[in-house]
């Protein structure tokens, strides 16, 4: 199956995208669109990456559709920090977005809490402090 063209509501395991990636797996749905581990095959060795697609409902209304241009082109601007997922690229396909990211493997914050990963003291004081470095970071470049 191969998905280079039209619009996309979402994403299969298998599929190629944009005939360079293969869709590996869906990670996550959030306010405006759905999250995928994607890889590429690179002479290199193979690269994963986060890719973020708009859901439909924000793709038709302009003001969300600019505000994740907007949002993609401020995460582009953010510094290589180790407590930030690197926006690496976007990719248009018709009329939809793809920003692809960094992937980093492990889950969500709200995973790690519930899955009880976060339990004494040095677990959750090591990861506000990553979290706050991060913040910071992105604060010294005006977002936050």
């Amino acid at each position: 199956m191969n998905m280079n063209t039209g619009m996309m509501h979402q994403l299969i395991p298998g599929i190629s995208l944009l005939g360079e990636f293969t869709v590996l797996e869906h990670l996550g749905r959030g306010g405006m669109g759905s999250v995928y581990r994607v890889e590429r095959v690179m002479p290199t060795g193979n690269i994963q990456y986060a890719a973020k697609l708009l859901r439909d409902d924000a793709l038709s209304d302009p003001v969300k559709r600019d505000g994740f241009i907007e949002e993609i082109r401020t995460w582009m601007g953010l510094p290589n920090h180790p407590n930030i997922a690197a926006c690496r690229f976007f990719r248009t396909v018709g009329n939809q977005l793809i920003v692809f990211s960094e992937y980093v493997d492990g889950g969500t914050l709200i995973d790690w809490v519930r899955g009880n990963r976060l339990v004494t003291a040095e677990d959750v004081l090591g990861t506000i402090i990553r979290c706050a470095a991060g913040l910071h970071a992105s604060h010294c470049r005006g977002v936050v």
